[in-house]
C-alpha cells in the first residue's frame, strides 16, 4: 500500500480510537463486554468487504 494510503487509515484511526493501529483490547471488551463477544466479533464476516476482495461469502459456522 502506498505511504498516503497508510497515512489515511492511520488518521482514520487516530480520530476513531486514538490510536493509529486500531481499537486496543480494552477498548473492544468494553465495547462488547466480554472475551467471548469480542471473539465472536473478530469472526463476522462483511458481505461489502468479501464483494469488494471477490471472495465468496460464506456465514461464519457458530
Amino acid at each position: 500500500m502506498a505511504l498516503q494510503g497508510v497515512r489515511i487509515l492511520e488518521e482514520r484511526n487516530i480520530a476513531k480510537y486514538g490510536n493509529p493501529l486500531g481499537p486496543t483490547a480494552d477498548q473492544l471488551y468494553a465495547k462488547y463486554g466480554s472475551w467471548e463477544k469480542v471473539s465472536d466479533a473478530s469472526m463476522r464476516t462483511s458481505y461489502a468487504v468479501d464483494r469488494e476482495l471477490s471472495l465468496e461469502y460464506r456465514p461464519c459456522p457458530v
